[in-house]
């Protein structure tokens, strides 16, 4: 049966006292992650006496700028800021099925195509709950939460083991570094230039058109080959950016060539871009800011560590491409189930 949101679920209105929080279950938009990829320790607690309190199986959305999909299913008690919305799950539908229903493109246009603002578009509450999703009985829910929970823990599984290979290549990049007094311009040793805004887009489109952040949209060609490192040049600072295969760097970006992709991605990693910030209605880095950044220097170290880990992020970028593919076959098979298309039995 079709219901409409505010038929199975509703928004919290219970509040927790900040001094019962700790940067680990506090959450905002600042501490979740785009692409439903979870979230990260808050940078600080807000000084408000009390915020919406979220509790073990609660669904919560980032509200500004939706189209980011920053998505959570909580497992644990914590509270929110007012610009992240906690749905509950009401009797009639099993929690995790929720998120799920919720977790996919579909739901997410709802919510830009009825968002408020420009600039910065935020979801209407209201609206929200008027969005229409396919909700069987209980039992069917139960069935469909196990397999698909199945792909969600090879992604998680991977992630984690991408965490310890992104660690593992921190390590050695600053076992390099390590004794090495000479220095260089990035300039010096990388090719810095600003990506280009594509000539169309069209969601058909074989090659995803990049930003500092995300995907922003998709063509028929692409101007960077796999790997290669991409920085926000505009809007936002800071976000390093390696994509595990061809793209194209939008204009709002600045590429960073050079034969050292992992050392200099390190690096770049480990900058304040705030303090190379050149903007004054939005976060601004020129080409020059970057090329002039002053890096310990050592060119056999470099290739030595270089060749130490590349087999490791070549393990990332597999673990990645197989995640997208994970999340593609659980997004597909959502809808199938719910239609009988695909038997449930014969999964």
């Amino acid at each position: 049966m079709k219901y409409k949101l505010s038929e199975v679920a509703y928004y919290s209105k219970e509040k927790i006292k900040t001094d019962e929080l700790s940067p680990e279950n506090y959450l905002s938009t600042e501490n979740m992650l785009p692409e439903f990829g979870g979230i990260t320790t808050a940078p600080s607690l807000p000084t408000i006496s009390t915020v919406t309190k979220y509790q073990p199986g609660d669904i919560l959305l980032s509200n500004i700028r939706p189209y980011f999909k920053k998505l959570y299913y909580s497992t644990s008690e914590g509270g929110c800021s007012n610009d992240v919305l906690c749905f509950c799950a009401k009797d009639n539908i099993n929690k995790a099925f929720l998120y799920y229903s919720l977790k996919n493109d579909d739901f997410f246009k709802y919510v830009m195509a009825t968002a408020k603002g420009t600039k910065m578009p935020r979801g209407d509450k209201s609206a929200i709950m008027d969005y229409v999703l396919e909700v069987p009985d209980l039992e069917t829910q139960q069935k469909i939460v196990r397999i698909l929970s199945v792909l969600d823990k090879k992604i998680e599984l991977n992630n984690e083991q991408n965490q310890n290979l992104n660690d593992i290549i921190k390590t050695l990049f600053k076992n390099a570094l390590n004794g090495i007094s000479d220095t260089v311009k990035l300039g010096e040793i990388s090719k810095v230039f600003s990506g280009k805004r594509p000539d169309s887009l069209n969601e058909k489109d074989k090659y995803e058109v990049v930003g500092a952040r995300n995907v922003m949209g998709y063509t028929n060609a692409y101007n960077q080959e796999a790997g290669t490192i991409i920085a926000g040049r505009v809007g936002t600072l800071g976000i390093i950016k390696r994509y595990s295969r061809k793209t194209w760097a939008s204009d709002n970006t600045l590429v960073v060539d050079t034969e050292f992709k992992n050392c200099i991605e390190c690096f770049l990693s480990g900058i304040n871009f705030d303090l190379y910030n050149r903007g004054s209605t939005q976060p601004l880095i020129t080409q020059m800011d970057l090329k002039n950044l002053i890096i310990p220097f050592e060119k056999e170290r470099f290739l030595t560590a270089e060749q130490k880990m590349t087999p490791l992020r070549d393990k990332i970028f597999s673990n990645e491409l197989e995640n997208e593919q994970l999340a593609l076959l659980r997004d597909i098979l959502l809808p199938k189930l719910l239609s009988g298309s695909i038997s449930l039995e014969s999964i």
